[in-house]
């Protein structure tokens, strides 16, 4: 079986976590890693050998040896990133939320599309056992046909003051509770009707 080689862009806490994940998978191999705040890639890459660091993405994106771009970083560099990579010929794994706007969703897709490179977006829920298993039971109507469904996201706030800004990440809809309305939708069906109340925190204040 030939080796999955990987590149993620983005040393912060989730590009963090998927080195670790990427270390456990059999027959994948994290080749570099590239962040523009000083050291971070030098820091993650370390603990990996053979991994080369870089200073942006357009380096690591150059480097022949990645198959595979994990772009890890904050929403709104998603777009730059993953079509670059994939105009040079990169396969393309996104966090979530995919992009801020469904042009730039669209976009992505398209360079994909004339690259003819895999493009995938980290909807991790599908692939956890309770979610799948919910799935099933729906469609084999072994709970018979839902009238109402419900989710609740416990995780504390992100700790990045990112995160809080909507240019940046799209808020906490876009961000987080995007993992359940993936679900939802793969789970029910296509959203027919919204009805939405929004709560605003006031965000961050580091002085106290």
């Amino acid at each position: 079986m030939e080796t999955l080689r990987i590149g993620i862009v983005g040393a912060g806490n989730i590009g963090s976590r998927h080195a670790r994940f990427w270390s456990r998978v059999p027959g994948a191999d994290l080749v570099a890693v590239a962040d523009t705040h000083n050291g971070a890639a030098e820091n993650l890459a370390g603990a990996y050998p053979g991994a080369m660091a870089y200073a942006d993405a357009a380096e690591l994106i150059a480097d022949p040896r990645v198959q595979i771009v994990h772009v890890c970083v904050p929403t709104h560099l998603h777009k730059n990133i993953a079509i670059a990579s994939a105009n040079a010929g990169k396969h393309v794994l996104c966090e979530k939320p995919m992009a801020l706007t469904l042009s730039d969703c669209d976009a992505m897709i398209d360079a994909a599309t004339r690259a003819n490179v895999r493009f995938s977006v980290g909807h991790v829920t599908r692939f956890f056992p309770e979610y799948a298993l919910a799935k099933q039971q729906v469609n084999d109507g072994s709970v018979g046909v839902p009238a109402v469904a419900r989710t609740r996201r416990a995780g504390a706030f992100p700790k990045t003051a990112w995160f809080a800004d909507e240019e940046q990440s799209g808020g906490v809809i876009a961000d987080l509770v995007v993992h359940d309305l993936d679900w939802l939708q793969w789970c029910f069906g296509p959203v027919v009707r919204v009805f939405a109340k929004v709560a605003r925190s006031p965000g961050f204040e580091y002085a106290l």
